[in-house]
């Protein structure tokens, strides 16, 4: 398998919200995996109001990064949207390195193809995911009847399971590029030169 190297890296405060985010995120799938949803007549239990209290963490960890992606956008929006003609003939080319080359494109900051795309959709599920949760809270808060509250329930749990999906993914391509030898890990987490 072939690898492009880059050395470039995340800036600081994207390498913490990331890093937040990721623990969060890791956190918050187990939880909510096993614990009890709430039901009438049962009190909320501590695996419940454990996911609470991290899906509002979660929620300002998106907000941050959302408005970080917006304030900068060559690692933010230009990175995790490439959505132009441009974007997606080279996400294409990508995807046609992998298929006949087995090529792992690089990604990084300046990145403007697959693996932005990649990640733009994973923060478009998390950010599902969490606005959902949020809406779950406040409905019941309000005292929204039960069809109401399963139904918000029930689109969350898909945005959850696509979310399991995108974590075992990236966790499996951060894997794969370090037996490559590719230092993405180092690239995310490590310090800037």
């Amino acid at each position: 398998m072939t690898v492009i190297e880059s050395t470039e890296r995340w800036s600081r405060p994207l390498q913490w919200i990331h890093g937040l985010l990721a623990v969060a995120v890791t956190v918050q799938l187990p939880v909510g995996s096993f614990m009890q949803s709430p039901q009438p007549g049962r009190p909320d239990g501590f695996g419940f109001r454990s996911h609470e209290v991290m899906g509002a963490l979660i929620l300002v960890l998106i907000v941050i990064h959302w408005a970080w992606s917006i304030g900068h956008p060559e690692e933010g929006i230009r990175h995790l949207f490439p959505w132009s003609q441009d974007g997606l003939r080279r996400a294409g080319a990508d995807l046609r390195g992998i298929a006949r080359h087995f090529a792992l494109p690089h990604g990084g900051p300046r990145d403007r193809s697959l693996i932005g795309m990649v990640h733009g959709l994973g923060l478009l599920a998390i950010t599902a995911m969490v606005l959902l949760g949020g809406v779950f809270f406040v409905a019941r808060a309000a005292g929204a009847g039960q069809p109401l509250l399963e139904l918000i329930e029930g689109t969350h749990d898909v945005f959850a399971v696509i979310t399991w999906i995108y974590w075992g993914g990236h966790l499996a391509a951060v894997v794969l590029h370090g037996l490559l030898g590719q230092p993405v890990w180092g690239r995310m987490f490590g310090s800037r030169h």
